[in-house]
Order: structure tokens, then C-alpha cells, then sequence
């Protein structure tokens, strides 16, 4: 199993106020920028070694959304139903949903796992997405990523 997570940072807009700290990857360490907390969009990449001309990834986006949890869930659904993407698992908790679906984009059938935080009029969501021929091989690591995620203090 691959245990090692390379790491590509995309910063298309501001997060965090506060220093991230460093990440410490196989035989480095990193900090990232640090930049304001206003705005949306694609934050940060993370990917396993390509197999099959593919490199799972767990990724971390910020959405802006005043809704409830409840209210991003039934958005959700619908976006993967007009997707063409099947839900398997849709656990609804007070502060936050687990999913897991699949479905073909890109030209792949691929498998996700991801958690939709809600914090501040904004959805943290952390996708982990791998081939759905390797779901076997790689899942149980992209969710373990997934679940790890939290709010700095």
C-alpha cells in the first residue's frame, strides 16, 4: 500500500490568516504561503505515485455557502445525479457530511470519498479520488487523509 503523499499546493485564492505551519513529506518538509482569509476555490492537492496513467489525489476546497448542512447535501445530490455520479454512503452529522460515490469523469471510472465541513458561511470540502479499479489498493488511505482534516485553532 502507498503510504507516502506527494504534495502539490494550488493556491487560486485566499484562505488561511495565520501561518500554516509545515508539511513534512517523504524525506522534506514545506510551508506553504500564508494569505488572507476572503474568497473560494481550489486550495490545495495532494497526490499518491500515478498508476494506470493516474494519480490519486485528495484535494481541499472552499465553497462559499450560507446554507445548512442539510440544505449543501440536497445541492449535492442533485449536482451527482445531473453528473451521472452514484452516491454510495451519505452520512449527515451536525458538523459535517461524509460521502462516498462513484461515477466516470475525464474519461476514468473513478471513486471518492469526501467530508463537507461547514465553518463561517463556507463548505471546507476534502475530496479523495482514485481509479475505481484501484479502490481496493488505495481508498482506505485517501478517506483516513479525508478524515483528518480540521479547523486551526
Amino acid at each position: 500500500m502507498i503510504t507516502r503523499l506527494l504534495i502539490i499546493l494550488a493556491f487560486s485564492s485566499a484562505i488561511y490568516a495565520q501561518d500554516p505551519g509545515p508539511y513534512h513529506g517523504p524525506g522534506f518538509s514545506l510551508t506553504p504561503p500564508s494569505f488572507d482569509a476572503s474568497g473560494s476555490g481550489q486550495v490545495a492537492m495532494f497526490f499518491l505515485p500515478p498508476t494506470h496513467a493516474f494519480a490519486a489525489n485528495v484535494n481541499v476546497q472552499i465553497q462559499d455557502f450560507p446554507g445548512t448542512l442539510a440544505e449543501y447535501d440536497q445541492v449535492t445530490r442533485a449536482q451527482c445525479s445531473q453528473a451521472g455520479l452514484k452516491i454510495l454512503k451519505a452520512d449527515i452529522h451536525n458538523t459535517f457530511i461524509d460521502y462516498e460515490y462513484t461515477g466516470a469523469m475525464g474519461g476514468n471510472r473513478l471513486h471518492w470519498v469526501a467530508r463537507a465541513l461547514s465553518q463561517g458561511g463556507k463548505i471546507y470540502l476534502v475530496t479523495g479520488t482514485c481509479l475505481e479499479s484501484q479502490a481496493t489498493s488505495q481508498i482506505e488511505s485517501l478517506r483516513n487523509s479525508v478524515v483528518s482534516f480540521s479547523f486551526s485553532k
